[in-house]
């Protein structure tokens, strides 16, 4: 993960492309998806919850915290293939999940899904636009 995650916060645009495991994401997929919470903000600070204090944090998250969304803006796609049913689930999972963390789905128009080549034109393009809303959470792709 300390590989990715300087990877995922200087990227203009993410392509995710992943097979149907069973119904589900891949495991290190859903494992890199666990773990992308630090990248997208987290605990701004963890001198705060005393290093792993679970009842401190707990009350400290509950109060609420800055929430940098490090992530926010970047465009994102996601292509996923599956030779049995799952496909169109597992696709609106992990659109669902970037949309959460405020990124911006650049694989659909009004019309519907866009071919891929230019996906990776709007992802070669586009610039980031760090603290802009591009897309309203939920949107999805």
């Amino acid at each position: 993960m300390n590989e990715i995650y300087p990877m995922w916060v200087a990227a203009h645009g993410i392509m995710i492309i992943t097979p149907v495991n069973w119904y589900q994401v891949s495991s290190p997929l859903k494992l890199m998806m666990d773990r992308l919470v630090c990248a997208d903000g987290g605990n701004p600070d963890p001198t705060r919850t005393q290093g792993k204090n679970a009842e401190l944090a707990k009350r400290i998250e509950l109060e609420g915290w800055d929430y940098p969304r490090h992530l926010e803006g970047r465009l994102f796609s996601v292509v996923v293939h599956g030779d049995v049913e799952g496909a169109e689930n597992v696709r609106r999972s992990i659109s669902d999940w970037l949309c959460f963390m405020h990124l911006c789905p650049a694989g659909r128009t009004h019309g519907g899904a866009r071919p891929l080549y230019r996906i990776l034109e709007t992802l070669r393009h586009e610039p980031r636009r760090s603290g802009h809303r591009l897309c309203t959470a939920g949107g999805g792709a």
